[in-house]
This record gives structure tokens, sequence and C-alpha cells, in this order.
């Protein structure tokens, strides 16, 4: 696994700001991602629906910002990852684009920090920021990139064994 020494800090203000403005957007993710039964943990993920939304942007007036949530298990993207086939990644992506240009943009990096730390919620600091992963062609600007792993009981893991850096998110 590559997991850099660095950590990629939460903007406590922006994230206030989102969980305060976005409230029910949040816990739509929220929702669909976790089982508030017994114990806090994730749902089952065979038949998870998972969510996606488009907002208008905290910290900029002229963007919109998209969030993507998905998953996949680690049987299918990790097949060396052996000591737990069951064991899921929860992908979390972040784009933007101008309100009225409708053009791409780039997705502010603080205020993407920030809703990924409100939609993983208390599950936050086991999260992983990886950044714009795929390269992009077009000229667009690229999506960020947040993942959260998560065994087959249901609770956070570490990363798969990957060529992928991950930053862990830093709470203040």
């Amino acid at each position: 696994m590559v997991v850099a020494d660095e950590t990629v800090m939460v903007d406590s203000e922006l994230l206030a700001q989102v969980v305060t403005k976005y409230r029910r957007e949040v816990k739509q993710f929220q929702v669909g991602m976790f089982d508030h039964s017994a114990e806090f943990q994730a749902k089952p993920f065979k038949d998870w629906d998972p969510p996606s939304v488009v907002v208008r942007s905290v910290s900029d007036r002229f963007l919109n910002v998209s969030a993507i949530l998905s998953h996949l298990s680690f049987e299918k993207a990790f097949p060396k990852e052996l000591d737990d086939p069951e064991a899921v990644e929860i992908h979390l992506s972040f784009g933007a684009h101008h309100k009225k240009l409708r053009k791409p943009m780039k997705v502010p990096s603080a205020e993407a920090v920030a809703w990924a730390a409100a939609i993983f919620g208390p599950w936050a600091s086991s999260a992983y920021w990886q950044g714009p992963i795929v390269a992009n062609t077009f000229g667009h600007p690229q999506a960020l990139h947040f993942v959260l792993y998560v065994s087959g009981e249901g609770v956070p893991r570490q990363p798969p064994e990957m060529g992928f850096v991950h930053k862990k998110l830093m709470l203040s």
C-alpha cells in the first residue's frame, strides 16, 4: 500500500457550512451507506443504490459541485487481497462546473475535502484523499477522489496493496 506520511486537513469552517447548508444531501449519502441498527457499520452492499448530488458550491458562488458515491468489492478490484475478499472500497468523487457557462471547472479542493468529511461522517478519519487519479486527455479539470475501505464485517480497514497515493483525512 502507498500511504503518504502527509495528511489532508479538513477546513472545519467549510465542513460546518456543508453540514449546515446541505444536511439533507449529506444525510442522503449516509443513509445509503450506513446501517444505524445495533452498531454504526456499512450496509450490506448487495442491493446498495449509491447516491449522487449536484449542489451550489459553498466557497465559489459561480460553481456547482457534483458528488458521486460508488462502491467496488475487493474480490473484483483487488483479487490479490485474500485476507478479506468481502471487503469493499467506497469511492467518492467530486467535480465542478460553472453555473452559467456550464463549463467544467476545477473543484475547490478544500470544499471537496469538507464534503468528503461530511459524507463519511464518523468514519472521516478512516478515509483517504487520492486526488485527481484519472488522467484527463480532453483538457477538462480532473475530479478529486476519496476512498474509504470497509471490511467484510462492515468496519473501516486499511487500504489494499496498490500503487495509488493515499493521504489520510485529518479533522481539526
